[in-house]
This record gives C-alpha cells, sequence and structure tokens, in this order.
C-alpha cells in the first residue's frame, strides 16, 4: 500500500475513532443519542411541527419521530395539538430538556462546527471538496445522510 494511501486510511480511522468515542461518551454521560441531542438544539429555538425538525435536521419525518418518541420517554419534549388545527402536533422543550441542554459540554458536533466556522471560506471549500470525493472513492455519495455526526447505533440507558 502506497504511503500516501495508508496515511488517507488512517485519518479515516481517526474521524470514525473520534465519532465512536464522542457517540459513546454522550450515551454514557446523558443517554442520548447525537440525534437525539440535535433534535433537542433545534427545538431550542422555539417550538416546531414534526415535520419543520425533519427539515432542518435533514432526516426523514419517520426518523424524527422516533427520536421524539424517545425524548417524550424521557420527559424532554412534549407533544401539544394545535389549537387551531387538532390535525397539528407541535413538539416543545419541557424543562428538564431546558436544563439537560444546558448542563451539556460541547460535543464533536458543536467543536467541528466552532472549528470549521473560523476556517476561511476557500479552506472551508477544499474540506467539503476533499470530504466529498472521499465519499464518492468509498462509493458513498448516493448514501442518505444528515449533518449529524453519528456513529451506528449506541443502545441508550432506559430511565
Amino acid at each position: 500500500m502506497e504511503d500516501r494511501g495508508r496515511q488517507a486510511l488512517i485519518a479515516l480511522r481517526r474521524i470514525i475513532r473520534a465519532m465512536e468515542f464522542s457517540a459513546r461518551r454522550l450515551a454514557k454521560e446523558t443517554g442520548l443519542t447525537s440525534s437525539q441531542l440535535t433534535v433537542l438544539r433545534i427545538l431550542s429555538q422555539g417550538e416546531m411541527t414534526p415535520s419543520a425538525i425533519a427539515a432542518q435536521i435533514g432526516l426523514t419525518q419517520a426518523t424524527v419521530t422516533t427520536l421524539i418518541d424517545r425524548l417524550v420517554e424521557r420527559k424532554l419534549v412534549q407533544r401539544r395539538r394545535g389549537e387551531s388545527d387538532r390535525r397539528h402536533i407541535w413538539i416543545d422543550l419541557t424543562e428538564e430538556g431546558h436544563a439537560m441542554l444546558a448542563s451539556m459540554p460541547p460535543d464533536l458536533q458543536v467543536s467541528f462546527q466552532s472549528e470549521f466556522d473560523r476556517m476561511k471560506d476557500w479552506e472551508q471549500a477544499m474540506v467539503v471538496a476533499s470530504l466529498e470525493r472521499i465519499a464518492g472513492l468509498l462509493n458513498a455519495e448516493r448514501i442518505d445522510a444528515g449533518p449529524v455526526l453519528e456513529f451506528g447505533e449506541i443502545a441508550t440507558p432506559r430511565p
């Protein structure tokens, strides 16, 4: 294996391991997945419908509904029927949800976004182009993925 190819694979492995460690730490410390945490952060802006959350997070509405179900079980969010149209469901953070978010240290996703935002536009474009090229090399460009750094399915403890 050529040296650059080896270096590229090592860098990919480091990225994967960083995501894995972050997901496990988050699950152990909070019992949440990265996707659940992302839903909580979105809801910190105010109540929303599941479809609005799905559009913002980049996941299907069915996936978001599953995430919301788990957050409702944990009493971190609540559902409310619309007053003018009872068919509409609104999701909002509970006091427990607000407290959970307030106590959260920055995670891998927040750290990445913060560092990425500090890069110059040309650097950001280079990184995105390189990552898209890597996705192409791995035949992964057609895989549906939202902008959430999450590693596999991490079992979260039930309260």
